[in-house]
């Protein structure tokens, strides 16, 4: 399943990977640290769908409850490589509206399925 190409748009965000680190101290007082695992998930955002219309709004309730929220993943495209890149919500839209016929779908946050 694939996003909604008519709602997708800049900005579009990139966040730093998070990376988690296991932290060991010893009796001697040295700390060790390690990658708790040998890939980390790339974090994408869009800060808002701005005046979009009624039928915008359906078509992302329709993709959002398709997809069941943050359950299951579904493809959006990488605007620096144009590849396909396969994603889940990792928080929950808010949808506001701005006029008597426009909508802001704002707090779009993906994480990398891996």
């Amino acid at each position: 399943m694939s996003y909604p190409s008519l709602l997708f748009e800049f900005p579009f965000q990139e966040f730093i990977k998070a990376w988690v680190t296991l932290r060991t101290e010893t009796e001697q007082g040295y700390v060790q640290t390690r990658a708790k695992a040998t890939s980390a998930p790339r974090v994408y955002g869009v800060n808002a769908h701005r005046n979009v219309t009624s039928a915008n709004v359906d078509d992302f309730l329709t993709h959002y409850n398709a997809v069941k929220g943050g359950a299951n993943s579904f493809a959006i495209t990488d605007p620096r490589s144009g590849g396909s890149i396969t994603v889940r919500f990792t928080a929950q839209p808010t949808i506001r509206r701005t006029g008597p016929q426009s909508w802001d779908i704002e707090n779009l946050v993906f994480e990398e399925a891996l």
